[in-house]
This record gives structure tokens, C-alpha cells and sequence, in this order.
């Protein structure tokens, strides 16, 4: 399901609105960010040519700093080194990783060499939806995508209450937003977050 079928069907079926298009794609966007702050969707890698003595690398420019997992650093001899997110007040002992702004920082021994390969694991950051392309489809697996329509037509019966709308439509937004916290709640079952693999912290996308 592509964001043009998913609005089609929001206006056709669950609350016809006369909301812009460019509003609920900046709506999609902002609630397909929020899921993948809660969900650990199937990441991607990125590999980074290390120097000898540099432990500032940057990030992709897609890999938002919370959804960086895990950081491992392949040497010339094939071994792999791995190293931790530094949580805040733990003493850096061992092969950690921190975050500077657009930026890895690797904190502790053994320092990479040149051209030894840094693999960074992240989820990427999807770009925003955008009404000259309705043909985007979203990141949140298929059989998720229910999610998204019950957002978007929770905002939209909202958006018809606030133009002089009536009870019925205050009564739909709240069934349509049930509904998404429902379907969201089976979705982070399924993607549950591991708490070893990756950190949180607030970040504006």
C-alpha cells in the first residue's frame, strides 16, 4: 500500500475531510517517525574506511543518532571487535561507542588502523512523504500498514470536529485512535526492541 492509497481510503471510507494533501503527508511522515522510535524495524549497515588514530567517524546521512544499534569494527586480520553504546554515568571500560552531533565516536582501545572497515547497524531514517510523489510506500511492514490509515483518520475526523463538525466525528477520532494503539501494540510485539542492541534518546528529526 502506497501513502496515495492509503489517503484515498481514509477520504473514500473512514472520514472524508477536506485536509490538504501536503498536511497528511506531513501527518504520515510525522507517524511513521514516532513507530520506528518504538519499534526495532529490520536495520541496514553502513561501512566506514577507518584512518590510523581517528575515532571520530560520521554518520550516515540517513541514520538518525537513537537508532544507531551497534557498532563493529572488522580488521585486516578478519577478527571483529565490537563495541557498546556508553549509557550515561557508565565509566568507559572496554569497547564503547558514543554520540557526537552527525558523528561515532569510538572510546576506548584498540584503535583502528587505515582502511579497516567500520560496519555501522542503524535503522534508517525514512525521508518524508511528499504530495508530488503519492507512489511512496512506507517503511512499517504490509501487514501493519493499518496502522497508518487509523492515524490518518483519526487526524482527519479531528480536523472535522475542529471546522464545526459534530459528536460523531469527535466519537470516530477516538475509535480510529484506539484502533492505531491497538495495531501498534501488536507491531511492537512482534518488533520488540532489544534493549542490548541499540539506545534512546530524544532527537528531532
Amino acid at each position: 500500500m502506497n501513502i496515495g492509497e492509503i489517503i484515498a481510503e481514509v477520504d473514500q471510507v473512514w472520514a472524508p475531510n477536506n485536509v490538504p494533501t501536503a498536511i497528511k503527508c506531513r501527518w504520515l511522515t510525522q507517524d511513521q517517525w514516532q513507530v520506528l522510535r518504538r519499534v526495532r524495524l529490520p536495520g541496514t549497515t553502513d561501512i566506514i574506511f577507518t584512518i590510523a588514530g581517528m575515532a571520530a567517524y560520521p554518520l550516515p546521512t540517513d541514520c538518525p543518532p537513537d537508532l544507531l544499534q551497534h557498532v563493529v569494527l572488522v580488521r585486516k586480520d578478519g577478527s571483529e571487535v565490537e563495541y557498546h553504546h556508553r549509557q550515561r554515568m557508565e565509566t568507559a571500560i572496554g569497547r564503547w561507542f558514543n554520540i557526537m552531533p552527525g558523528k561515532v565516536l569510538l572510546l576506548s582501545e584498540p584503535t583502528p588502523a587505515t582502511d579497516e572497515a567500520l560496519v555501522l547497524f542503524y535503522v534508517p531514517r525514512p525521508p518524508a512523504f511528499a504530495p508530488s510523489d503519492l507512489s511512496m510506500v512506507p517503511m512499517i511492514p504490509e501487514e501493519y500498514q493499518e496502522y497508518l490509515v487509523k492515524r490518518l483518520a483519526a487526524r482527519c475526523a479531528k480536523a472535522n470536529a475542529a471546522a464545526g463538525g459534530t459528536d460523531r466525528d469527535v466519537l470516530l477520532a477516538n475509535n480510529y485512535e484506539s484502533e492505531a494503539a491497538e495495531i501498534l501494540q501488536r507491531m511492537m510485539e512482534d518488533y520488540a526492541p532489544d534493549p542490548g542492541a541499540g539506545f534512546r534518546m530524544e532527537v528531532c528529526w
